[in-house]
């Protein structure tokens, strides 16, 4: 995402090991991107934000944290023209997520990925897009 969907900065919200290490993967390709920390403790305030990318971490299983659908919904309202993306790694399939709040949903498979007979290899890549992330 960092080389083919950045062109004007990113913002990284996030409150754990997850979203940091996302977030500094991206400013090593990115110096631009920037970073927006926030407290496990408090409920995140959406708000609006410069540049054209937006990436969230769902869910951090270092700490039992979430980004709840309104929250990312809300972050969606306040930056209509903006590309998110939601690292939905600890959730996807665990979780009811509202795929309209983003336009990147992607996931590597973990436990939540499992079957009654078999486990989905793990290591194994995923990633959802919405059509409006091609017209943009």
């Amino acid at each position: 995402m960092a080389q083919s969907l950045i062109t004007n900065g990113s913002h990284h919200i996030y409150n754990g090991a997850f979203g940091e290490k996302w977030f500094d993967y991206t400013h090593k390709l990115v110096p631009t991107a920037k970073s927006h920390p926030f407290d496990r403790e408090k409920t995140l305030e959406p708000s609006s934000y410069e540049g054209d990318f937006i990436c969230i971490t769902q869910n951090e299983t270092s700490n039992g944290t979430q980004v709840t659908n309104e929250i990312i919904q809300s972050i969606r309202s306040n930056n209509p023209n903006h590309l998110i993306a939601v690292d939905a790694t600890s959730s996807m399939a665990g979780v009811f997520l509202d795929f309209t709040a983003a336009d990147v949903w992607f996931r590597v498979c973990s436990e939540v990925l499992r079957t009654s007979r078999r486990i989905v290899d793990h290591g194994l890549f995923t990633e959802s897009h919405c059509a409006n992330e091609f017209e943009r």
